[in-house]
């Protein structure tokens, strides 16, 4: 198993938490959205239990199935869905401080998908590389 696979399922399992606290426990209100707790209402909560249950699932499948570009690129757009969330409650609607309670899912979500990137479309100075040497060897004919 590849190390990417592992953290896959290593975030895969905080978002398994995650999820769990979302719908059965008030940490979400009282901690995550911890500048507007009164706006997280019980229907809240288990539409981001629900939304946290989706993405642990695609991690998951991601993780077990990295040779499939569909769901390595559904992986991809949860990730860029972490941003744009986190993003608009912590700079827009302010109801989520920055530190400490958005840095780990932005810190978490910009690994993950700059590793998933590298891992399977390669970093660009590795192909301006390889197609340097394949030019290269096409001289020596």
């Amino acid at each position: 198993m590849k190390l990417l696979q592992i953290w896959l399922l290593f975030v895969s399992a905080l978002s398994l938490f995650g999820a769990f606290q979302a719908f059965f426990l008030e940490t979400l209100k009282d901690q995550q959205f911890s500048n507007a707790p009164e706006q997280v209402t019980d229907v809240a909560r288990r539409l981001f239990g629900s939304w946290t249950i989706l993405a642990t699932v695609i991690l998951a499948l991601c993780a077990f199935h990295l040779h499939e570009k569909a769901i390595v690129n559904a992986t991809l757009g949860s990730f860029i869905i972490v941003f744009i969330v986190y993003s608009y409650e912590t700079f827009i609607a302010k109801t989520i401080p920055l530190w400490p309670n958005a840095t780990a899912p932005f810190i978490i979500a910009g690994i993950s998908f700059f590793w998933i990137i590298i891992d399977k479309y390669g970093s660009p100075t590795n192909e301006r590389r390889q197609l340097t040497q394949k030019k290269e060897k096409k001289h020596f004919y």
